[in-house]
């Protein structure tokens, strides 16, 4: 929808484990600020923005009433970093202080609590129940008590008046009741008819009995599905060692076809740089095939695909490269803009880690 207005309160968020205190947004929303009330989240980690490739953010509310809502957020824009929630018109009515926790989870099964916080929804007073105010000049005790006795009155009734609608519902809760009661005795005459335990097990066993009848009759004919020319056809069909030859011919033009692909160079970034081979990239059919080693920091954009490639998945693609230096793997994500991003990592020494493989990543194209 064009020409929106919104009243934007931004939440800068540094992703790290030194700080998880409750952060005091001073963000103040109106109960009149219906479809314009937006949090928007710029989430950045190691000094750059945080990639949102791969991953579902979920903001947890909680209300003054006691209500908790868990919402999906908006992922504007990936590679910045940035989101956004907009409150519903519900949501925006419950005024007071809201604490809220923004948590990320990713495809791989790692989650990410991002921060906790707070804000404010102020009570507008076009929502304020306004009552004339009045002024009452008691001269004596008089006076005094019979207003007592009237404000008494006016309570009494309201009370009188709740528990008649309370009776009401009690009645109609009681219908309701012996509805479903005479719906069950209904079924249970329907039962009755129903086939005895003992007359459904007289007619397995009568249905086994057949059944070993007909395959006792059956494996007594001996050429009843393979014939002697047939089985003599067999006898001469082809040898283990053919088989293994054929094998390694097709293994022979395999390798051959692969290596005759058009191969072409990844576009490195942000201080990537080549290891034992470049990184490249060639198509085979519906198949992105990847190779090369790299050395790169991971949780930015490592490389791009360059103009005139496979346009990648329009959901993106996910591998899982090897690394260089010690035995592990990290994940290598194919963003629908055609940028990689490594991110994460599984490793027996991290510290020991010096590139990444890419030969064993192949990314299906849509």
């Amino acid at each position: 929808m064009s020409n929106q207005i919104f009243k934007n309160g931004v939440l800068p968020f540094i992703v790290d484990a030194y700080d998880q205190s409750v952060y005091d947004s001073k963000i103040v929303f109106s109960t009149q600020d219906i479809g314009t009330a937006r949090l928007i989240f710029k989430m950045r980690k190691d000094g750059v923005p945080l990639p949102l490739s791969a991953v579902e953010g979920k903001l947890v509310l909680l209300f003054t009433d006691g209500s908790k809502h868990i919402r999906n957020i908006t992922l504007l824009d990936k590679v910045e970093g940035v989101a956004e929630y907009i409150l519903n018109k519900e949501e925006i009515k419950i005024y007071g202080r809201v604490q809220a926790s923004l948590n990320l989870f990713y495809k791989n099964g790692q989650s990410l609590s991002v921060h906790e916080f707070n804000f404010d929804i102020k009570k507008n007073l076009i929502d304020e129940n306004i009552v004339p105010a009045a002024e009452y000049y008691i001269d004596d005790f008089q006076s005094l008590k019979s207003q007592v006795e009237r404000k008494a009155a006016e309570l009494e009734a309201d009370i009188n008046k709740r528990t008649d609608d309370m009776k009401g519902n009690i009645d109609q809760f009681s219908k309701e009741l012996k509805e479903q009661l005479n719906r069950m005795k209904e079924k249970l005459e329907d039962i009755d008819g129903v086939e005895t335990k003992e007359g459904a097990q007289q007619k397995a066993k009568n249905a086994l009995r057949d059944a070993k009848a007909y395959t006792d009759n059956h494996a007594l004919d001996a050429e009843i599905h393979v014939t002697p020319q047939l089985k003599q056809a067999w006898d001469a069909k082809e040898t283990k060692e053919g088989a293994q030859e054929k094998a390694q011919e097709a293994l022979k033009s395999a390798i051959a076809h692969y290596d005759n692909l058009t191969w072409i160079n990844v576009t490195l970034k942000n201080g990537a740089s080549t290891g034992d081979r470049p990184f490249q990239f060639a198509k085979l059919g519906g198949l992105l095939l990847l190779r090369g080693h790299i050395k790169a920091n991971r949780e930015i954009v490592i490389g791009v695909l360059p103009e005139g490639a496979p346009q990648p998945p329009i959901k993106g693609a996910v591998a899982s490269p090897s690394v260089s230096g010690t035995t592990g793997h990290s994940k290598l994500f194919l963003n629908n803009n055609g940028e990689f991003v490594l991110t994460g990592i599984q490793a027996k020494n991290e510290n020991a880690v010096t590139g990444y493989y890419l030969d064993s990543c192949i990314i299906p194209l849509d």
